[in-house]
């Protein structure tokens, strides 16, 4: 998605004029907003751009524990997904989309 006439910006900024308006329209007094960090398995992913390891509870593993494997954790897909070199790590991912979040409804109670 990377190239002179668009950008992944272009897109997303899109996505948040979208969800802004969604949420104009129901004129909420709050609005809860919820923040998905699970884990993309890809087990047989070995070698891929922005593959880790990553845990995963479901399904457990032979002893009903969590158990690691090949995957992306989901906060951070998104920005590996657009070819951008800019990845440090998932809590700063977490603090962007927060921070996005704050910005983009600016002006509601966001719990």
């Amino acid at each position: 998605m990377k190239n002179e006439r668009f950008s992944h910006k272009d897109l997303a900024n899109g996505l948040y004029e979208i969800s802004r308006l969604s949420v104009e329209q129901e004129e909420p007094a709050y609005v809860v907003v919820a923040l998905d960090p699970v884990n993309f398995e890809k087990v047989y992913t070995r070698e891929l751009e922005g593959v880790s390891t990553v845990s995963k509870s479901t399904p457990p593993d032979r002893n009903g524990q969590a158990r690691l494997t090949s995957g992306y954790p989901a906060m951070t897909y998104a920005n590996w997904f657009s070819y951008q070199t800019d990845f440090l790590s998932e809590n700063l991912e977490i603090n962007a989309a927060i921070a996005n979040t704050r910005s983009v409804l600016s002006g509601y109670q966001v719990r």
